[in-house]
This record gives structure tokens, sequence and C-alpha cells, in this order.
């Protein structure tokens, strides 16, 4: 096999043949992804069941991997930076989920991700929702948070724009890749967002969007946040998901009181209640809640002009064991992937 990690990373992620810990667990014994790739059957089947392997053989063998190869390079002139699961600018967070994204894309100036808040809802607010979507992301980036969200219509688009109202910083995460912005009316707001903040998918290009990339969107949404602060939910029932994946994942939920008791968010916001939520009127609440479960956070936020690891300095290093060549990053050399697999297996 001929092509670089993080192009088979990606094939990987788009196309989800292993969980995560599989993943984890055949790089342990095998040492990089080209190997896995280049393993033979029974190689694979010590590590993971036989149905899984069948697959995944079948799918090698069919696979046209030149188009990801093309697509990684030309990543490069978009100001794309690639972050693998074991770069050192990997959100930390996100590594403790149970399935967190083999490569994360990003664009924009922001790599910090240590201190971030998710502000989630319907995109159809009511005219209380989007007055609080907006005062409290203005309120809680003034505190040093950076707001995370989905660049979606409503709640979303109220988020990031009160960060950016009060010169806080935001992280939009796309269900789409990350270079085609969805709704196309928030083009010249992602432009806003990555100037001090920043975009991330774990999406190609090559993988085509529907419905599952949002459910798996909301995953990366709450497992970069201390906490998720809801707004209002809707008919459409991806509040919900999100709040449920949220408290799968251990996550403090912070719920706004609905002010009309026949709405759909005052329906959801008894089973959010059941599920642990807490409910909130103001970012005080919030603000004293998180403090006085001691995860009081520092303003310490980094930006960085230019992004560490972009495609044009991943460097070609011939393999001994193999004549093919390998891509490993100038500044996130292979053996971190060695010495950093022991604390992703599950």
């Amino acid at each position: 096999m001929r092509f670089n990690d993080i192009t088979l990373l990606s094939i990987l992620n788009d196309y989800k043949i292993f969980q995560y810990s599989e993943v984890m667990r055949l790089l342990q014994e095998f040492q990089s992804v080209e190997k896995i790739f280049d393993a033979q059957q029974k190689e694979l089947e010590q590590f993971v069941s036989s149905s899984k392997v069948n697959k995944f053989i079948k799918f090698r063998d069919e696979f046209n991997f030149e188009p990801y190869y093309r697509m990684i390079r030309e990543l490069s002139k978009k100001n794309v930076t690639i972050l693998p699961f074991y770069h050192e600018k990997y959100p930390e967070l996100l590594k403790t989920i149970s399935n967190p994204p083999l490569v994360l894309f990003h664009k924009g100036s922001l790599l910090e991700f240590s201190n971030c808040i998710a502000v989630v809802g319907t995109r159809n607010l009511s005219h209380y929702g989007h007055k609080m979507a907006r005062k409290l992301s203005q309120e809680l980036a003034q505190a040093g948070y950076t707001i995370v969200s989905g660049l979606a219509r409503g709640t979303d688009t109220e988020a990031h724009c009160g960060a950016l109202d009060v010169g806080g910083r935001t992280i939009a995460v796309l269900a789409n890749n990350i270079t085609e912005i969805y709704p196309p009316e928030n083009e010249k707001l992602s432009s806003d967002i990555i100037k001090s903040g920043a975009i991330l998918s774990e999406s190609t290009i090559l993988k085509k969007l529907n419905k599952s990339n949002f459910v798996l969107r909301n995953r990366i949404t709450s497992g970069l946040s201390k906490c998720v602060v809801v707004i209002e939910s809707g008919n459409k029932r991806g509040t919900s998901h999100q709040v449920k994946i949220a408290h799968d994942q251990n996550k403090p939920i912070f719920l706004l009181k609905p002010i009309e008791l026949n709405s759909t968010s005052a329906n959801d916001f008894n089973e959010f209640i059941e599920l642990g939520a807490i409910p909130f009127t103001s970012s005080n609440e919030i603000l004293s809640q998180i403090q006085d479960n001691g995860e009081i956070f520092k303003k310490n936020l980094e930006v960085v002009k230019d992004a560490p690891v972009t495609c044009e300095e991943w460097t070609v290093i011939p393999s001994k064991s193999n004549p093919s060549n390998s891509f490993i990053s100038n500044k996130s050399p292979k053996k971190i992937l060695n010495s950093r697999l022991e604390d992703f297996i599950k």
C-alpha cells in the first residue's frame, strides 16, 4: 500500500468499518495504518471479528484510493489543518468519548480546545429563544469560554454570533465537509469564525452527506465541551438526540427554563430533567454551578496564526521495511503514534 497514513485514516473514518477501539487495537499491533491495510486476513482476525475482517478485505480490494490521496493534497491549498487522533493538538476531551473521530479537518486560527462550552438547540427558536441563545453566548464568551455549536440556522447561528459580538471565540462543528458551508447564508459567518476561532469536521468531500452525519456530528459538539447548554428543542428531535449523547458522555447539561408551558420545549423539558439536566434562567447560574463543581477554567486561549500541521508539512520518508513511501509529519513524528496508543485502547 503506497498511500500515507492520513489518507488511510480518512478512509477508515469515513466508512467506519471498524470501531474506534478496534482501530486502536490494530494500530497497537501493526504500528501504522498502512500495515493494517497491507495485513493478511488471518493476521487481522487475531484482533477483530471474522465478519468485519471479511468486509474490510472486500472493501480494501475494491476501493479506489486515488481520489482520497488527491483530496488530502488539495486541502493544503485551502488552508486546512489535518489533526489525526494522535496529534498533540487533537482535542484532549474528545479523546475521552467512546468513538472519537480518527481524523479532524480544521480551518481557523484557534487550536486550543480545553475551555469549551456547547450551546445547542432547535433551528426554529421562539423570540425568547433567539434572545437567550445570543445573550447567554455573549456572557459565557465574556467569561472566557469558547462557544461550540454547529453553524446551523437558529440556535447555532445565535450562539456563534453571540460569541463574536463580544470579541470571543467560537468553534463550528460541521456535519458536512469543511470546504462546503451549509446553510449558504452562513458563509460570511464562517469567515468571521475562522479569524479568531475554528471550523471542524470529520467528513471528507468524497463521503456523501446524509442524516447520519448530523447524528455523528453531535458527539463531537458535546465531546469537545466541558458542558452542554440547551436553549430550546424542536419537532425534529435533533436537540433531544444531542442531549442524550451528552448524557451518555457524562457531560453536565444545563437546560433553559421555557416560558411557554405548551411548547415542544416544555414537553421535552421534563424528559431532559429526568436525564439529569440542570434547569437555569441566566448565565450566572451556569457559571456558579461550574465553579461549585470545581470546574473553574483558565482563560489561556491559544491563537495560532500559522497552523502547525497542513498537508504541505507532511514529509515523504522511505520505510525500511517497505519500499513504498509513508507520510509522517515533521511536527508530529510517527513515534508519537506508538507512544500514545496505550492511552487510546478501551
